[in-house]
């Protein structure tokens, strides 16, 4: 299907089905996300993934830890949500996913930025140098834990999700061929019932031939005693 790396993120997530492939980023790096009219530091991941699907697998992740989703001038914002198992600090995240291509030959780019909840990152922006230089250090959550591990995590999460895809893919097909497969079963015995009253009528029919076949033979019989009595 589409590329997938096998899993190799340390056990941060324990319950992570290991036979389940993750899908990592063939890159990443500090680079930078425009928002209001504003340049911001942010952390870049490129995949050999659709876009949609990126974006899909990235909110709804967010969404089953207890976040809103909110489209806000161009990036999605989530407010306050727990990021990740290994921290129990809450994080504002805001991401952007852009890409073309699809298939094998699709190319992905998430841009996240974090920050505390409530924190406003406008008052982050770049200018000058920073802006020019395509980026500049980023703000100290970015190294925290839930962000490490959110980060490292990418990968599986992205997985997981194409894993959810291509599973309610395959059941998709199952219900149809379920589907496809009762209404063979549902015909076939419609038309064995078809097969059973027609031989049943058959079976009628040819008793109604024997018992016509003897009547014509006795009104025969009669016939010919009659014209023999007319001969004599």
């Amino acid at each position: 299907m589409l590329l997938a790396i096998a899993l190799s993120v340390p056990g941060l997530l324990a319950a992570q089905d290991r036979s389940i492939q993750a899908i990592d980023p063939v890159r990443s790096y500090d680079g930078t996300v425009e928002y209001k009219k504003t340049t911001l530091a942010a952390k870049v991941f490129e995949f050999r993934y659709p876009a949609k699907d990126v974006t899909n697998a990235i909110g709804q992740y967010l969404e089953q830890r207890g976040g809103k989703l909110r489209n806000n001038n161009g990036l999605t914002s989530v407010s306050s949500v727990r990021l990740h198992d290994s921290d129990d600090r809450t994080y504002d995240v805001y991401y952007q996913v852009k890409g073309k291509g699809s298939g094998e030959r699709a190319l992905s780019t998430l841009s996240v930025i974090l920050a505390e909840p409530g924190e406003d990152i406008l008052s982050r922006g770049l200018t000058g140098e920073g802006a020019a230089a395509g980026g500049a250090p980023l703000p100290q959550v970015f190294s925290s834990l839930g962000a490490e591990g959110f980060f490292g995590d990418l990968g599986v999460l992205i997985g997981n999700y194409d894993h959810s895809q291509m599973t309610s893919s395959r059941e998709k097909d199952l219900r149809g061929a379920e589907r496809r497969y009762k209404k063979l079963v549902d015909k076939g015995r419609s038309l064995e019932r078809q097969r059973q009253k027609i031989e049943r009528e058959i079976s009628v029919n040819m008793e109604q031939q024997r018992a016509q076949a003897r009547e014509l033979d006795r009104v025969k019989l009669l016939l010919d005693q009659i014209k023999n009595k007319r001969r004599g």
